[in-house]
């Protein structure tokens, strides 16, 4: 009899994983993406700023080659453990994001970088 009980408990709760609808299995990649976009707050800022003033004394081409790498094993990581139903789980898309715009800045890093004050943009 113990066996069935443990069998009944198991679908039960499994039911009770599938009655969640659209919203089963989001909550693991909830906090995923809120750290992503969070992180990603940054970039926009920092991007605008290389723009405006041609000046990027104070940035570490390492870090941010190191945070590219960091991003890129997300993305792959994403791509080559796809969610229960066999698809690539959108959230990819939010490191695809960050990855670009730390490659832009990296970009604007190696363009500006022996400007040796503020320049202000035409």
């Amino acid at each position: 009899m113990p066996c069935f009980a443990a069998r009944h408990q198991n679908v039960v709760q499994q039911g009770i994983r599938e009655q969640k609808g659209w919203m089963a299995g989001m909550e693991k990649y909830l906090f995923e993406a809120l750290m992503l976009i969070l992180f990603g707050v940054s970039w926009p800022v920092s991007i605008a700023k290389a723009l405006r003033t041609r000046f990027v004394r104070g940035k570490s081409p390492l870090f941010m080659v190191l945070v590219i790498i960091g991003y890129a094993c997300g993305v792959t990581h994403k791509i080559i453990n796809p969610d229960a139903t066999g698809h690539v789980h959108p959230v990819v898309w939010l490191y695809a994001l960050n990855l670009a715009m730390v490659a832009f800045d990296l970009s604007l890093y190696l363009r500006y970088r022996n400007n040796s004050e503020c320049q202000p943009a035409l």
